[in-house]
């Protein structure tokens, strides 16, 4: 894209922020008339034939269960991509500077209308289900759907969906991590679920349920932070990290989980920090475990 003027970026930032933005919009902004138009243009687009009955759902767990009734198996959502609405921008910035007409942008125009108002849609033979907005949404910091003690979507319904940082997860993984037993956590094989109980419960506490002893300690020479590497059943190891003295003058330590194979707290620090041409290796660390960067944090 060539260098904007200051008016165009301005309508671009102005874009960027409202249709980020729709990704936090609730339910009582639903209009029907939008929702319907985009109904008609999915199943245009893939030639399906447009059903009479549309109904409108209050959960998307309630329009993928009613869609299990009408077809006798399982149905799946469209995938509106709300989560990646950078080309709707581009497309609606390019049609707001006469880039593209207005016939090029008419399908675009209805799709950046209906998205404040539909979440997603099971487009059927028999029916369309819209998935209406939820009641209620949940952020971090970075703008990941997240609820910490809570859910991090509540729909009009009743039903709650738990994410953790943008993972969606269990009630149990949210709600109940330190009531999760050492069995349970080993039996988890994904990682990021893993990572999930780990975070809401704490790392130390995960470090003491699954029995970590300490096989080594390093204190940084110029900092004279304290590194710990710990070893767990299961094979899991986790390095206690010396914060920098905090504004009360308190220096917690905390706890993260680090590669299997690391033998030592220093390698384990240095594994941990990425260098110019990425992540070095377990026995590039070891090997090697100087770690010379300009602070600790």
């Amino acid at each position: 894209m060539a260098d904007l003027t200051k008016e165009q970026q301005a309508i671009l930032d102005e874009l960027i922020e409202r249709f980020v933005g729709y990704r936090k919009m609730t339910c009582d902004t639903f209009d029907t008339e939008k929702a319907l138009a985009m109904v008609r243009l999915v199943y245009r687009a893939n030639s399906y034939e447009m059903p009479d009955r549309v109904d409108f759902m209050d959960s998307r767990d309630a329009a993928l269960k009613l869609g299990e009734e009408l077809t006798g198996g399982a149905v799946s959502l469209e995938g509106l991509m709300r989560e990646d609405v950078g080309w709707l921008v581009q497309y609606t910035f390019s049609h707001a500077i006469g880039e593209i007409t207005d016939a090029q942008y008419a399908d675009i125009k209805i799709m950046a209308e209906a998205l404040p108002h539909v979440f997603d849609i099971v487009a059927l033979d028999q029916a369309c289900l819209v998935v209406k907005m939820p009641k209620l949404i949940r952020t971090d910091a970075n703008d990941e759907l997240h609820g910490e003690g809570q859910p991090a979507r509540e729909w009009a319904n009743g039903d709650v969906d738990y994410i953790w940082h943008g993972v969606r997860t269990s009630k149990r993984f949210v709600m109940e991590a330190k009531e999760v037993t050492a069995q349970e956590f080993l039996a988890i094989r994904d990682t990021e679920q893993r990572r999930v109980v780990g975070e809401a419960a704490g790392w130390g506490h995960i470090v003491q349920l699954l029995g970590g002893k300490s096989i080594d300690t390093w204190t940084h020479d110029v900092t004279g932070l304290k590194y710990e590497l710990f070893r767990c059943d299961g094979g899991m190891q986790f390095l206690s990290k010396q914060s920098p003295k905090l504004q009360d003058g308190s220096q917690p330590t905390y706890f993260e989980p680090v590669h299997e194979d690391l033998r030592t707290a220093q390698a384990a620090r240095k594994w941990q920090v990425p260098t110019a041409n990425g992540w070095l290796s377990v026995e590039e660390c070891e090997r090697d475990p100087k770690l010379v960067y300009g602070f600790e944090t």
